[in-house]
């Protein structure tokens, strides 16, 4: 514990309590988690220490006490001892690091950075050595060690916070450097794990700087979702649950059963005969559409197919998108089955051609088979009152 105490001093030389400032109580805060880690590593090392008796290299167990696992060989005893000198060396750069001063919030903001790496080094060398004490029959999925766990998860949730926060300090897109690239397209299929730190870092490094730049506020150049707070902690709470609502007794099911109510009642729809699912995005929400439709007016496409089978047509404006088409070629009807309307000046379906189009279509042998309204288009200004006036048309 002598490098633990030579730390404290430190901390307390540097941290007079009766002086602290802002930057002051950052340094305390910092020092506390680097402490903390610390001591969790040592008492590890030392539950580590007496539970190995390779060699007389440590104590022998108390015969009450029950061994982690059959044995330790002498290279997992070599690993624990290699692990503590690096805590050792680490130690020292975090001495070093805690009289440094700095002016500004730029090398605040720098130091504290540099500070929690130390911290995560520190918890993955206790990630290590922890490893070493677990069983073979020990097959969960959970960290080896929570707390360590802990640190690094908070340390990038922190992070990801910053990352959001500051987004306007960056610009909205910036060129993938060569040496970047050549690094992101050269990876080599993984054959060891990496640490949850080193994943994190590689990230942070790699690949979150030359994203898309969709969440950034002046990002014009197509129609995607923003990276917001919300979303973070939903895709956070998500990503825990991890729900399947295919069915069962569940509160998912009936959170999705209540979002589908609502929106129902957005668009007015009946009650007793409206129903819905909660999909991925747009395009699947299509397929599954146009699917409905299709079943409708061949109520045995399912079992029989498209065989035989009279020809399908529908029908959207000039301004549909994309996956309207797609979703067509998908359900075996191909895009040439999509008939183009054109539109008013307010972006609105030629509702004469239509009729035109759809009485055509019909003295040929063809089934109308859906009417496709737009509610506002990815370059387009239209508001929610033009699709419900094509529905009631």
């Amino acid at each position: 514990m002598a490098d633990i105490g030579r730390l404290e001093m430190t901390a307390t030389a540097v941290l007079p309590l009766h002086t602290l400032t802002e930057t002051g109580y950052m340094r305390l805060f910092v020092t506390v988690v680097l402490l903390a880690q610390l001591r969790n590593y040592y008492l590890l090392f030392c539950y580590h220490s007496s539970s190995c008796s390779t060699h007389g290299i440590y104590s022998n167990r108390t015969p009450t006490e029950e061994p982690l696992q059959e044995s330790f060989s002498h290279s997992t005893t070599f690993k624990g001892r290699m692990e503590h000198t690096k805590l050792t060396d680490l130690i020292r750069q975090v001495s070093n690091k805690l009289n440094e001063s700095f002016d500004n919030i730029d090398s605040m903001n720098q130091w504290k950075t540099q500070m929690f790496n130390f911290i995560n080094e520190i918890a993955e060398l206790k990630l290590t050595l922890s490893s070493s004490l677990v069983t073979k029959k020990n097959t969960s999925l959970d960290p080896v060690d929570w707390s360590s766990a802990r640190c690094v998860t908070y340390n990038l949730l922190d992070s990801l916070l910053n990352f959001i926060q500051s987004v306007r300090d960056r610009p909205v897109w910036q060129p993938i450097p060569a040496d970047v690239r050549i690094t992101l397209e050269s990876q080599l299929l993984p054959e060891q794990s990496q640490s949850l730190s080193d994943v994190c870092q590689y990230i942070f490094r790699y690949i979150l700087p030359y994203s898309l730049g969709n969440t950034h506020p002046r990002f014009w150049g197509w129609v995607m979702g923003e990276g917001t707070l919300g979303g973070v902690l939903a895709d956070m709470i998500t990503a825990t649950t991890n729900s399947n609502t295919g069915g069962r007794t569940q509160s998912f099911v009936l959170i999705e059963r209540t979002v589908i109510k609502w929106m129902r009642q957005i668009f007015g729809f009946p009650e007793g005969n409206t129903s819905g699912l909660i999909v991925t995005g747009t395009s699947m929400a299509t397929v599954i559409s146009l699917a409905t439709a299709r079943q409708r007016v061949l109520s045995n496409v399912r079992k029989d197919g498209l065989m035989n089978e009279p020809r399908l047509v529908a029908y959207a404006s000039t301004e549909v998108h994309i996956c309207v088409p797609k979703a067509l070629e998908l359900l075996g009807l191909g895009s040439n089955a999509l008939r183009r309307i054109s539109v008013d000046e307010n972006f609105s379906i030629n509702i004469d051609e239509l009729k035109t189009r759809i009485r055509v279509d019909q003295d040929n042998g063809l089934i109308p088979f859906c009417i496709i309204g737009s509610a506002g288009m990815s370059d387009r200004d239209l508001r929610k009152e033009i699709f419900i006036q094509i529905l009631k048309k």
